[in-house]
């Protein structure tokens, strides 16, 4: 199956309504130990292109994909076996029983699970916009701009939460034009029926992938809302959420693959002395994960924006040495 194909295939997951929450919960979650025993770390996400897709042969590629398994080298050696599940689509069911080592969630994702007193919040890993995109032959640049538009978007969502809280707030004389199903949405953004369309940025981005020209549309560049993705663990074992987090900051804060920037002696938690390294070998920077999966060299092609560090105009500010 081609990149495209699966951006497509993702795409209609996530937005046809197949996407539920199964319960995974975290009383079923493993200590360090117990990982290291078992030799695979475990991670769970929701579908969404460039973060979580089932790809061929069971396998799943994105960046939540990627940082799992950045976590399972750290711990388990250059091998660095993984398991990653969605939280549940009607082709990709998952077992109420599976141990979940890292959860992927949103705070809304984090409030709808069973034992939230169980969940513990670790760094955020990437932060979702909500978009609105136009033609790329629109004359509208921003948001402002759009006056009395009609702009498709999908009801019940966090979209159209946010996007009618946009509106109220700016004092915009734009409307929202409701479609249950994307197809349709797709297809009246197409035929010009709406001006606009709104939606988390990567569908968005994998919407004009799909149609096999990712120049056909074009984000504006004011989100409407800005959503953190959280690398979540079970709160039962601090050695653990210690390693992801950890983990995690590590890859951040060397952009450039410069293990010396951030180097972490944690041979207290049975790390070798080159985990850095070995982390980087495996799977690169958190610029190199991006880049692959949402950036420049995937067919989204998004900017980093909110992701980008704060010397970069973005929001991530991960702990440096001084």
């Amino acid at each position: 199956m081609t990149t495209l194909a699966l951006f497509g295939r993702a795409l209609m997951i996530v937005l046809s309504g197949g996407v539920c929450l199964v319960p995974v919960s975290p009383a079923g979650a493993r200590s360090l130990s117990e990982i290291r025993a078992a030799g695979v770390v475990s991670c769970a996400g929701t579908v969404r292109p460039g973060l979580a897709l089932p790809a061929t042969g069971g396998k799943w590629r994105g960046l939540e994909a990627d940082i799992c398994r950045a976590v399972a080298v750290a711990v388990l050696g250059s091998a660095g076996p993984t398991r990653f599940q969605s939280y549940g689509t009607t082709a990709d069911p998952v077992a109420s029983a599976q141990p979940v080592d890292i959860a992927f969630l949103t705070a809304s994702e984090m409030l709808a699970r069973p034992h939230l007193e169980q969940v513990l919040p670790g760094p955020p890993v990437f932060v979702i916009t909500h978009a609105v995109a136009v033609v790329s032959a629109s004359p509208v640049r921003h948001l402002a701009e759009l006056g009395p538009a009609l702009i498709c978007v999908e009801p019940g969502t966090g979209t159209e939460r946010a996007l009618g809280e946009f509106i109220h707030s700016h004092a915009m004389s734009a409307r929202m034009f409701m479609f249950q199903e994307d197809e349709e949405r797709l297809d009246a953004f197409q035929g010009g029926r709406c001006d606009a369309v709104a939606g988390e940025a990567p569908n968005l981005a994998a919407m004009a992938a799909g149609m096999g020209n990712s120049h056909w549309m074009r984000l504006l560049p004011e989100p409407i809302a800005a959503v953190p993705i959280y690398a979540t663990t079970s709160n039962d074992d601090a050695r653990w959420a210690s390693v992801v987090a950890w983990t995690i900051h590590t890859l951040m804060a060397n952009d450039s693959a410069d293990a010396a920037r951030l180097p972490l002696d944690l041979t207290a938690l049975d790390l070798a002395p080159d985990w850095q390294a070995r982390v980087f070998a495996a799977v690169g920077s958190y610029a190199d994960i991006f880049d692959r999966n949402l950036g420049d060299q995937s067919p989204l092609g998004l900017p980093r924006g909110l992701t980008a560090s704060w010397s970069n105009g973005g929001t991530s500010v991960p702990p440096y040495t001084e």
